[in-house]
């Protein structure tokens, strides 16, 4: 997921510097690569830096959360190392980036960052929205429509149900044995009736 988020990252804050018409920004491909590369590297660097303001807890495997400006750049500051990391790493082991530097990289990762956390920003108050207010409320609107579709149905069913049964004119000529018999045949298949 880090390396996933960090390519993330790093491919956006390429794809819009490129359509904004800066030079040295490449295809998506090799942006990806970098952000890829250097992910992992990045917020484990991150990772050390924010628990230096962690205060550990009596249970050494859990920790308190880094205040709350580390938590809000963290994603600008990962973008920016995993564009950084990544370029570097690629370009020190020989592979051709087709033009990218390590400052076009890290200004990719960094503006990927900070596009993450605005989205973050617009997007999380928008889903606490959606399951807080818009979901109960459809929910409830559901259950009042399946209560009304029972009521529709049980009106329905006591009205077909309390209609007598009306035999053909050739069942009533026969005799009382056709008559319960085909009685019977409309009670198992109430289609049949008329």
């Amino acid at each position: 997921m880090v390396v996933g988020l960090s390519l993330f990252m790093t491919l956006i804050g390429n794809a819009v510097l490129r359509r904004a018409g800066h030079s040295g920004y490449v295809d998506d491909k090799t942006a990806a690569a970098v952000g890829a590369t250097g992910g992992t590297l990045a917020t484990l660097c991150f990772g050390i830096f924010s628990s230096i303001f962690s205060k550990p807890r009596f249970n050494a495997l859990s920790f308190e959360e880094p205040p709350l400006p580390i938590q809000f750049v963290s994603s600008v500051v990962v973008g920016t190392l995993s564009g950084t990391f990544g370029s570097l790493i690629l370009l020190r082991g020989h592979v051709d980036l087709h033009g990218l530097d390590v400052l076009h990289a890290t200004r990719a990762g960094a503006v990927g960052g900070a596009i993450m956390t605005l989205a973050a920003l617009v997007a999380i108050p928008i889903v606490f929205a959606t399951f807080g207010c818009i979901l109960p409320m459809m929910l409830i609107t559901l259950m009042a429509s399946i209560e009304w579709l029972q009521a529709k149905y049980d009106d329905d069913w006591d009205a077909f149900s309390s209609r007598p049964i009306q035999l053909p004119a050739d069942d009533v000529e026969s005799g009382v044995e056709n008559n319960t018999l085909a009685a019977d045949r409309l009670r198992q298949n109430p289609i049949l009736s008329p």
